[in-house]
């Protein structure tokens, strides 16, 4: 049986050739032969999987110059039909104007299918591009381009004619000069630096676009929430206004999306206010209650001790981050091991704690607005070497192979925890040298022959701290996740000992080895909310797992 990357090279070679033959030669840039990963949303259109539900991915042929999709045409027949045996299948092309019918270079147009997949292309100097490869029906179709309002709609590929052109025409993106306002009319980042040391806060205030009145959003991990449809330029923020800003204006938003829509000023996914956005407008006021913001802040507070003796540890600190804009914290605790954190933004923080000599300890906090929390006693073990052992599946020593390993914190929903990699030396052999007596899950990130696994070793309970770990075989699985409207969430693979293999899953075609055994596909929000469980069972030969979230 050939290999699926073996067929979308033939693929590609034909929808190369084949243009070639049919249209002249034009000035563009050589197609990219690499497979595509699916586009981010707000971020830009990226190159995207190749999708089996259209046969195959091949990238963008060179885009047609002059009138060659209409001399083409008439050349294949005008009324020629799709052929499901012909890999070229349909191919589209066209120009991207702007509203003067000006070509628009560097456009990026994603024609998407289901599970994050789709085809990927791009305009020319010229404004031109070409998609090869398609199969009728109908798709999810976005358009993007720098300084352009971007465009997203429904797109249908008839079965004729097997040449099809499709023009599409940008409007400019527009953009609003924002000034941010506390309840008396003082620029808010100006009354920020007065009321406040905590220089964290202003970078978490973000501006957002939205279709609807927003009541909250779901939080994220990152400084804020995702905005798709514009971008904020904001003094003080990591996407800095530009340097010709007026002083009495807080940023700029710049407006990816047609009107009328709504701008919202948010303190992380907190909602702070809202005003609707409409034709004629250059500027937006936002007004925001200070004292709100203040009450929307949060406290953590804890204490750190030494497992082994409860007493306090010289030395240790704690420290939070949003992931993105760096450590919140971080002071030593107090002479009997408390710490208390004043003054935190709302929504998911890292919390690392840390000593010298000592493991650490990881966990993820979802902090709701205005939350005083107290996570009482937080114990620390001393760190000191724990040797391991791998051994392959045929009983001998499994050297070279690539592993990582975490504390997993009970009840915890942490489900992308910050794994540090390792590997085995010709002998199987490897040593930890971070751990303490805390309970670590070891990760095996699979070969081609050995499915991935995971192990729960638990230090103290060990001989001489020293683990032999032996792998087993097992089939492949394929996943095929379709995250329907929840687009941030991701999907984690367990055990029957509740086990953790791997980091998350996202959207669209996976495939990993699992041993046999029962196992469960949770369906979770960045915040740890579950959407959905998936039980299913690994047998002896490949199976499928299908998730579809509404």
């Amino acid at each position: 049986m050939r290999s699926p990357w073996m067929l979308l090279a033939g693929v590609e070679a034909l929808a190369l050739v084949a243009l070639l033959v049919l249209w002249p030669p034009a000035d563009t840039a050589t197609p990219d032969p690499r497979p595509a990963d699916p586009p981010s949303e707000g971020s830009g259109i990226e190159p995207g999987a190749g999708s089996p539900a259209l046969g195959g991915s091949p990238r963008p042929a060179s885009p047609p110059s002059g009138d060659a999709v209409e001399r083409s045409e008439i050349r294949n027949g005008a009324d020629s039909r799709f052929d499901a045996a012909d890999p070229l299948g349909i191919v589209m092309a066209g120009v991207v104007t702007d509203a003067e019918g000006q070509p628009v270079p560097d456009a990026r147009l994603w024609i998407g299918v289901r599970n994050g997949e789709g085809f990927p292309g791009k305009t020319g100097e010229d404004g031109r591009y070409t998609i090869a490869g398609l199969r009728p029906g109908n798709f999810d179709f976005t358009l993007q381009a720098t300084g352009f309002v971007t465009l997203r709609e429904s797109l249908e590929i008839p079965e004729a004619p097997a040449m099809q052109r499709r023009d599409f025409s940008l409007g400019s993106m527009q953009s609003f000069h924002v000034r941010l306002e506390t309840s008396q009319g003082e620029e808010l980042y100006a009354w920020l630096d007065k009321a406040t040391s905590n220089r964290y806060l202003v970078g978490a205030i973000n501006v957002v676009a939205t279709e609807d009145v927003p009541a909250s959003f779901e939080p994220t991990a990152s400084v804020s929430i995702r905005n798709a449809n514009g971008q904020f330029h904001g003094r003080n923020y990591s996407d800095p206004a530009p340097a010709d800003l007026p002083t009495r204006y807080s940023g700029v938003l710049d407006l990816s999306a047609p009107l009328p829509m709504f701008a919202t000023a948010v303190l992380r996914h907190h909602v702070l206010a809202t005003v609707p956005l409409q034709e004629g407008m250059d500027e937006i006021v936002l007004r925001i209650d200070e004292q709100a913001l203040l009450g929307a802040l949060c406290t953590v507070q804890l204490r750190i001790v030494d497992a082994a003796t409860g007493l306090p540890i010289p030395g240790a600190n704690a420290a939070l981050t949003d992931r993105q804009t760096g450590r919140f914290g971080g002071d030593p605790a107090d002479e009997d091991g408390s710490l208390r954190m004043e003054e935190v933004r709302p929504g998911l923080m890292e919390l690392a704690v840390a000593a010298p000599e000592y493991a650490g300890h990881q966990r993820l906090l979802n902090l709701r607005a205005g939350e005083d929390l107290d996570l009482g006693t937080i114990r620390l073990s001393k760190r000191s070497p724990l040797s391991l052992q791998l051994i392959g599946p045929d009983g001998s020593p499994a050297g070279s192979m690539s592993l990582a390993y975490f504390t997993p914190v009970p009840g915890d929903f942490i489900h992308d925890p910050q794994a540090m990699g390792f590997s085995t030396d010709a002998d199987g052999k490897a040593t930890l040298h971070g751990v303490g007596a805390d309970r670590v899950t070891i990760l095996f990130n699979g070969d081609d022959t050995t499915p991935r696994q995971a192990f729960s070793v638990l230090p103290s309970g060990s001989v001489d701290r020293t683990v032999e770990l032996r792998l087993r075989t097992g089939p492949q699985v394929d996943f095929e996740i379709d995250n329907g409207s929840a687009a941030e969430a991701r999907h984690y693979v367990y055990d029957e000992q509740g086990l953790q293999h791997g980091r998350g899953l996202r959207p669209g075609a996976s495939r990993f080895g699992l041993a046999p055994g029962r196992y469960r596909l949770e369906s979770v929000l960045p915040s740890g909310t579950v959407l959905r469980t998936t039980d299913f069972a690994v047998g002896t030969g490949p199976s499928t797992v299908q998730v579809t979230l509404p």
